[in-house]
């Protein structure tokens, strides 16, 4: 007979088969595992260790690898005696609860005994403490969750020092697995949240060579902190609101960003009973309320600070206590939800829209004489700003044309959409009844403006118009009123050099870039309209197409190309070149591009920075509707077609009137 070979994977020379409790040991080092994932775990517990021992001045100090190889976290809290600094580090060893019955009401951070007993178990653990009653401070060092040698007398003021080292010294994998930035970018926003929260406390985030990523003060405010801790914008736009509920016990704050913000980054933060979570249903129903209000992809900023009956929360579900369990959970996120609403609802009345100009769409003439007349000549511009036909004068010769030649419909007897025969710009006309009070320089203005219809445009009226009283007062009206930040805000111009380096090339190609643009702004403002100031700054672009803006993503690589790819030492070819520039910038956005810019949409771009210009307004929808609407019409007035578009499959030859004719015996 034959044994049966062992399974694959299994090691048998490891385990007798027999059931044996693990040693203390063992079960410590799992534990440990489970805690401490990462340093931003660690520094998470250390940090509401502080909290809870009443600090109200906090420093995280971390190394550049993430902590990985050391971070310090200190405090002026009440610190920890002698006699407890023995057993601090061994497991399930707490001074925040003695019975069962006590996590009903806990309201500390810790109560389970197991933070630095983990971080012992993965690191070698320093602490300097002193409390108020002692005359020195006492330094002690940890391995495993036990002390490792004796307690030492150390200088040092009222409160903890915690010096964690080496993190992950024994478990390479997960040391290796980490990636540094990414943490890195944990632990300031884990601790950028505690100090969202605690306006009381005092905490700094910094490197262990005291570079400073942030600080708070104790007098600051919930909103003074958002703006220190996030950015301007937020603070600007922020709206709080008093959330309570006597009948579930509910009470608590909430500041969110109103509709005029949106943003790429995901900011939603939860505190519940001062205890920082993450709820999945909780913030789904508040962001659904936000959804109406903002673009796809864009989020708001969200802090909600609640505090419920603890006896109706469950924080013991996991030793991270990240996630907890309440009574009434429906109705309570309901109520947030609602409370919410009703605000948003509010601020709405005033929302900020960005305003885009509409297109004049083609529409049947309403007045029959132009219908009964001949028409060929083409004029500039109508009142509306459409393009009108003339009348020819009656004089000129009219030649008969063939049947099969003539063209019984025009481009402008639209069919199609309903929007085409809708005038986006009718106006209403007042001037059959004028106010009584209207000067008789303006109603003279107006008499010689109909009687001379040929002239559209009078220069030394409009000149006149700006000389009135009334305009005048008005325009002193306006700057009186303007918000000279927000208008110096407005103008802030796009920086060349930062859009080069876009492009991802070495800074000294960066400076010859925009030295070469910056030696022919005069000739590009002069020739194409391209405003780029003393200092650098794009100013402004040319309008090449009513209602059009050109994919701005492609800004880095026009200036780019403007630089290096054109010929500035010969004027035909430096023209044609920079035409050349300016026709592949302003080009209808290519399939491959929406897609890239969709991808990094829908990724919300959160690892890159923003130059102001990587976003392109075009979606696939919004690009078909700008080529019928805007293109299309364009075409018919300003095109001038190469004769290469005949062969080059740019045009197809569907059918001819003459063979049509031969048909159907009419076109």
């Amino acid at each position: 007979m034959l044994a049966s070979s062992p399974s694959v994977g299994h090691d048998v020379s490891s385990s007798d088969g027999k059931i044996k409790p693990l040693s203390e040991e063992v079960i410590a080092k799992i534990a440990a595992g489970e805690v401490i994932v990462a340093p931003s775990n660690a520094i998470k517990e250390l940090l509401e260790n502080s909290l809870d021992a009443g600090a109200d001045s906090i420093t995280v100090e971390v190394s550049d690898d993430a902590g990985l190889k050391c971070f310090k976290i200190k405090d002026n809290g009440c610190g920890i005696g002698a006699k407890d600094l023995e057993i601090v580090c061994m497991r399930h060893t707490t001074s925040k609860l003695s019975s069962y019955d006590d996590l009903k009401t806990i309201s500390t951070f810790g109560f389970r005994g197991e933070a630095l007993s983990s971080v012992s178990q993965c690191a070698h653990v320093t602490i300097i403490s002193k409390t108020q009653e002692q005359e020195c401070a006492i330094r002690a060092s940890y391995k495993n969750g036990r002390l490792d040698g004796a307690l030492k007398k150390s200088a040092g003021i009222k409160g903890t020092c915690i010096t964690v080292e080496n993190l992950f010294y024994d478990n390479k994998t997960r040391r290796e697995a980490i990636n540094k930035s990414t943490e890195m970018k944990k632990i300031t926003e884990i601790t950028r949240n505690y100090a969202l929260f605690n306006t009381g406390v005092s905490i700094t985030l910094k490197k262990l060579d005291g570079k400073p990523i942030f600080h708070t003060d104790t007098k600051s405010t919930v909103k003074q902190n958002i703006k220190t801790l996030f950015n301007s914008k937020i603070e600007k736009e922020i709206m709080d609101v008093d959330i309570k509920n006597d009948k579930l016990e509910l009470t608590g704050k909430g500041y969110f960003t109103n509709v005029n913000f949106s943003s790429k980054e995901k900011e939603f933060i939860i505190f519940v009973n001062k205890r920082l979570i993450s709820h999945r249903d909780l913030k789904k129903a508040v962001l659904s309320v936000f959804e109406p209000y903002l673009p796809k992809g864009g989020h708001p900023f969200v802090f909600l600070s609640l505090m419920l009956n603890p006896r109706k929360v469950d924080v013991n579900l996991h030793p991270t206590k990240k996630e907890i369990l309440f009574l009434d959970q429906e109705a309570i996120i309901e109520e947030v939800k609602e409370t919410i609403r009703k605000k948003l609802l509010g601020s709405n009345e005033s929302r900020v829209f960005d305003i885009a100009q509409k297109i004049a769409s083609p529409r049947p003439s309403t007045q029959s004489s132009s219908r009964s007349k001949p028409s060929t000549l083409l004029s500039n511009e109508d009142e509306d700003g459409d393009y009108v036909v003339v009348p020819a004068s009656s004089s000129s010769f009219t030649q008969k044309e063939q049947p099969k030649n003539k063209v019984r419909t025009s481009s402008s007897d639209q069919t199609g959409q309903m929007e085409r025969y809708i005038n986006p710009h009718k106006r209403a006309v007042a001037e059959d009844n004028p106010p009584a009070d209207t000067e008789p320089s303006v109603k003279k203005r107006k008499e010689t403006a109909a009687e001379n219809t040929d002239s559209q445009h009078d220069d030394s009226n409009e000149e006149d118009v700006h000389k009135l009283d009334s305009v005048i007062r008005l325009k002193a009206e306006i700057n009186a009123d303007t918000h000279t930040e927000l208008k110096a805000l407005l103008k802030k111009k796009l920086d060349i050099r930062e859009l080069v380096k876009a492009t991802e090339i070495d800074s000294l190609a960066v400076t010859e870039v925009v030295s070469q643009i910056s030696t022919h702004r005069e000739l590009l403002k002069a020739y194409f309209g391209i405003v780029i100031t003393v200092d650098d700054k794009l100013q402004a672009l040319p309008h090449i197409l009513e209602n059009y803006i050109p994919p701005l993503h492609r800004l880095p690589d026009f200036f780019y190309n403007l630089a290096t790819k054109v010929d500035w030492n010969e004027e035909q070819a430096c023209i044609k070149g920079i035409s050349i520039q300016l026709s592949n910038f302003y080009g209808l956005c290519e399939s491959y591009e929406l897609e890239e810019l969709q991808e990094n949409s829908d990724s919300q771009m959160s690892n890159e920075s923003s130059t102001g210009a990587t976003s392109c307004i075009y979606t696939k929808e919004r690009l078909q509707w700008i080529t019928e609407h805007v293109i299309f019409p364009s075409i018919k007035l300003t095109f001038n077609p190469p004769n290469e578009m005949v062969n080059d499959g740019s045009v197809i030859e569907i059918a001819n009137l003459p063979d049509l004719f031969k048909i159907f015996e009419r076109c």
